[in-house]
C-alpha cells in the first residue's frame, strides 16, 4: 500500500516526511478530517440546536462574570469573542497526549483531540473530534504533525 508524501518537511533533519518510508519505520498518522466530522454532529439537530443557542447565550453576556464556571466566562476567551470573532465563529481546545498501545508495547498511539468551546458543557466530553491520529515508537514530530492539523483547518 503506497501512503502519499506529506508536503511538509521534518522538524529536526529538514526531510521531506514520505508515508511509505514511516509505513516501513513502523510509523505513520492518520488524517481524519475535521469538518467532516464536525458537519456529521451539526446534522444531529439536537446537537446543532444546542450549539445555536449556546452561541446566541454567550453573545448576550455583557459586564465581569464573577464566577467562572466555563471556559466561555474566561478573560482570555470573552475579549476574543468580542473584538476578534463573530457571533457565530466557533473556538477549539486542542489536545494531544501519547499512550502505549498495551502495557508491554514499544509502541504508542497520539491522538490529537479537538473539543469545540461553545457547546454546551454537558455535550462536551461526548462530541471530542479527533482530527490526526500518529501511532509508532517514538513521539511524533508536533511541529509535523500540527502542520498536517494547520493544513487541514486552512
Amino acid at each position: 500500500m503506497e501512503r502519499n508524501s506529506q508536503d511538509s518537511e521534518r522538524g529536526q533533519c529538514g526531510k521531506p516526511y514520505n508515508g511509505g518510508e514511516m509505513m516501513r519505520d513502523g510509523q505513520f498518522f492518520v488524517s481524519l478530517p475535521f469538518q467532516r466530522q464536525l458537519s456529521s454532529q451539526l446534522a444531529n439537530k439536537e446537537v446543532a440546536s444546542a450549539l445555536l443557542d449556546r452561541l446566541h447565550m454567550i453573545h448576550q453576556k455583557t459586564g465581569v462574570v464573577e464566577s467562572k464556571p466555563d471556559i466561555t466566562d474566561g478573560g482570555m476567551y470573552r475579549p476574543i469573542r468580542k473584538q476578534q470573532i463573530s457571533e457565530n465563529d466557533l473556538t477549539l481546545t486542542l489536545n494531544a497526549d501519547g499512550a502505549p498501545i498495551f502495557k508491554s508495547s514499544n509502541y504508542s498511539r497520539w491522538p490529537v483531540k479537538l473539543v469545540v468551546n461553545e457547546l454546551p458543557r454537558y455535550m462536551r466530553q461526548f462530541k471530542v473530534f479527533v482530527p490526526l491520529l500518529w501511532y509508532g515508537q517514538s513521539r511524533p514530530d508536533m511541529t509535523s504533525l500540527l502542520g498536517s492539523f494547520a493544513k487541514q483547518m486552512d
